[in-house]
Formats: C-alpha cells, sequence, structure tokens
C-alpha cells in the first residue's frame, strides 16, 4: 500500500505550473520502490484525486503518458532547449 500523501509546498507547485504553461522539458527525479528514477519528460498539467492526492501528467521521450504523484518528486532541473 502506497504511503498517505504529504501536500506539497506552494512554491513547487507554481514551479511545476510555470513549467507546463513554457512548455519546458525537465530532468526529474522521483521516489520508486528501488529508489530514485530520473527521467526527462515534458509536463503538460497537474491533477488532483480525492484521497489520492496530486499528480503531475507528462509524456516521456518515447510519448509515454506518465502520472508522478507530486509528493514522489525530490527534485527537477529544467532542461536547456534550441
Amino acid at each position: 500500500m502506497p504511503e498517505p500523501y504529504q501536500p506539497v509546498s506552494c512554491q513547487l507547485h507554481s514551479e511545476l505550473e510555470l513549467i507546463i504553461m513554457h512548455k519546458k522539458t525537465i530532468q526529474i527525479q522521483v521516489k520508486s520502490d528501488s529508489g530514485m528514477l530520473a527521467k526527462t519528460i515534458m509536463p503538460f498539467d497537474i491533477i488532483s484525486r480525492s484521497g489520492t492526492g496530486e499528480f503531475l501528467l507528462a509524456e516521456d521521450n518515447n510519448r509515454k503518458k506518465l502520472e508522478i504523484r507530486l509528493d514522489q518528486i525530490l527534485q527537477y532541473e529544467i532542461l536547456h532547449t534550441p
């Protein structure tokens, strides 16, 4: 059973919304069952699910859709695009 959702800071939420609005690609590190996972993604929305928390919706480089629970984000970096 997953850990209960821990609300994230307003600052993180706002930064992610700006990344989405400006269509930025990011390198993100998230908690996983096996430790830490790093991926390059293009976020496109944030959703809230009653009882389970908030999720960042994104696509990876292969256009695979991802849902990343916000409280599982360890860090991210905006990648410079040409």
